[in-house]
């Protein structure tokens, strides 16, 4: 709660930048929702998934032609691990807001939305 209190405070005083107000707001995040840094890394590691899908196709392929199990293992490990940091990666260089920006350019809703207002 005293978190809450100093964030008003600077806000009012003007002294925070833009950036310092957001990390702000995610450290009360953090401290108030239940399993936020769990579900932060699992949002990792899917976006890196989904943007890197078609080679786990290919490593899978490679394993059943090749039947070397302990090598598709190890590839796999290190693909899982890639996965998290390009996730990470692509939320620190805010490519998810580019993401969903270029998705609401061709939502019919969005546009519908964006032209009322």
């Amino acid at each position: 709660m005293n978190q809450i209190n100093v964030l008003v405070v600077g806000q009012q005083d003007n002294t925070w930048t833009q950036l310092e107000l957001e990390l702000k707001k995610i450290e009360i995040l953090k401290m108030e929702l239940k399993g936020f840094k769990l579900l932060l890394a699992k949002a990792y590691f899917d976006k890196g998934y989904s943007l890197t899908n078609y080679f786990f196709k290919l490593v899978a392929v490679f394993g059943l032609t090749t039947q070397m199990a302990q090598e598709t293992f190890i590839i796999l490990f290190c693909y899982s691990i890639f996965c998290y940091f390009f996730g990470r990666w692509w939320y620190a260089h805010h490519l998810v807001e580019t993401e969903t920006e270029i998705n609401n350019m061709f939502n019919p809703f969005v546009k519908e939305m964006r032209a009322v207002h």
